[in-house]
């Protein structure tokens, strides 16, 4: 069986040509769910659909990159002339609130030693998805199911950004 990033499951893994090549949620898709033969739009549920094939291949690599080291700090550009802001004990926690270095669930799948590391990771990113998809509705996530410190750096920057241009109205 052929192994590494680009195979999953011993078959090639191949994606639409997106911008960082991962996922499958293409612009036709898209236009399919909201085409005049489903009276406009589609059920809720195939939206879920498009976003988890998009999902998990980046829960994937944000498992990977756990397992590799998280990065301990967040800049939001290299233009930026601010300080890196640093993210001490980095890790990743899904919609759920679980770190998931302690989510029992997962640990299940890091403790079997004939797994390699890359079928662990996906093995994680897909029980992961499952359970979320099953416990919360779609608008409590929308397209993020795992997060990282850094995912907080961004977002507190862009409030505080948007905050700065409100108070100068």
């Amino acid at each position: 069986m052929n192994q590494g990033k680009q195979y999953i499951r011993g078959y090639r893994f191949e994606r639409a040509p997106l911008i960082n090549g991962f996922g499958c949620g293409t612009h036709e898709w898209h236009v399919a769910l909201n085409g005049p033969s489903m009276n406009d739009h589609a059920p809720h549920w195939m939206y879920t659909a498009k976003m988890i094939s998009d999902e998990v291949p980046r829960m994937i690599l944000l498992f990977e990159n756990e397992r590799r080291g998280l990065a301990d700090s967040y800049k939001m550009c290299a233009h930026d002339p601010s300080p890196a802001t640093p993210l001490p004990d980095n890790h990743l926690r899904c919609e759920l609130g679980e770190e998931c270095r302690k989510c029992p669930f997962l640990a299940r799948i890091e403790a079997q030693a004939g797994m390699t590391p890359e079928a662990k990771d996906e093995a994680k990113a897909w029980t992961c998805a499952t359970h979320v998809l099953l416990s919360r509705q779609p608008e409590h996530y929308m397209e993020q199911i795992l997060r990282d410190k850094s995912d907080d750096a961004f977002d507190r920057r862009m409030l505080d950004s948007w905050s700065a241009e409100h108070d100068q109205l």
